[in-house]
């Protein structure tokens, strides 16, 4: 008699990948494991001409965050005089506030999208000094050559992604 071993149950694929938990499915614990699916890639999704397109990047760290939202804070419309305190109000209808909130919007904008995507950075070919990118001395730069890219559009687009981190509370979690 010949002894033979035994040959290991054939697996199945299709019912191992469905047995399995899913990335999205999982739970995840602790802050090191958000942190790293926050810092982790982030794929852009939009179309152009209805053509699907992909773009990686990332979402905007808390401290870049906070640089963006200085900048837009900056941004304050004139104040209208009452005849007292309480009749104060300000005009959102001025002209000049408008043009300096389009423009810091739209350079807030390129900023994000600059930083966030490799794509972008790499494309720079020196009109950036990317190991100065954070300064506000390359605020001007980052604008312009980010602007030359894309349609504003679509800029709005991949700005939007990259800012509003999904974030939602489970219908299980009780907050009352």
């Amino acid at each position: 008699m010949s002894k033979t071993t035994p040959k290991p149950p054939q697996e199945d694929p299709i019912q191992d990948a469905a047995d399995k938990p899913k990335p999205k499915d999982s739970v995840l614990r602790g802050l090191d494991a958000i942190s790293v699916v926050m810092g982790g890639p982030l794929t852009v999704h939009f179309n152009i001409k209805e053509r699907p397109c992909e773009l990686l990047a990332r979402y905007l760290n808390a401290e870049e965050s906070e640089l963006l939202k200085l900048q837009l804070d900056e941004i304050m419309p004139p104040l209208i005089r009452g005849k007292n305190e309480a009749d104060d109000r300000f005009d959102y209808t001025n002209k000049e506030y408008l043009q300096r909130k389009t423009i810091t919007e739209s350079s807030v904008r390129a900023q994000a999208i600059f930083w966030t995507c490799m794509d972008v950075q790499n494309k720079a070919n020196g009109e950036v000094k990317k190991d100065e990118m954070y300064k506000p001395s390359q605020t001007a730069a980052i604008k312009t050559f980010v602007q030359k890219l894309l349609p504003e559009d679509v800029l709005e687009t991949i700005y939007r992604q990259v800012t509003r981190t999904p974030i939602s509370i489970p219908k299980h979690v009780n907050l009352s």
